[in-house]
């Protein structure tokens, strides 16, 4: 895992620093998920966009669909483990209000 600045990781760049990525919508996709993740998959999930922004394997639109789809899937486990589900959306929001102030591109 890389230091942490900006520019040096790819979820730090859109959550921490709220620094364009990839495309406005796969960054939201990415702040509205780190709400939904346990720690392990958090952890994972870092190694992901890393890795996803070092080989660009995929297109933004395919990369978007894969966000959305992961994003479901969390938000179905969550209902499912009776988690506060209106809780979790108001924080997505908040995140994804937050980062998009002042938003710049990564260097």
């Amino acid at each position: 895992m890389t230091a942490g600045g900006k520019g040096d990781e790819p979820y730090l760049d859109i959550v921490a620093y709220g620094l364009t990525v990839f495309s406005e919508k796969a960054d939201n996709l990415i702040r509205e998920m780190s709400v939904l993740m346990e720690y392990s998959e958090f952890l994972n999930f870092r190694e992901e966009l890393q890795q996803i922004k070092e080989s660009n394997a995929f297109t933004i639109d395919v990369l978007e669909q894969r966000l959305e789809q992961r994003k479901k899937a969390l938000l179905s486990r969550a209902s499912e483990h009776g988690w506060d589900v209106q809780r979790l959306e108001d924080e997505m929001r908040a995140r994804k209000a937050v980062s998009s102030v002042g938003k710049q591109p990564a260097t």
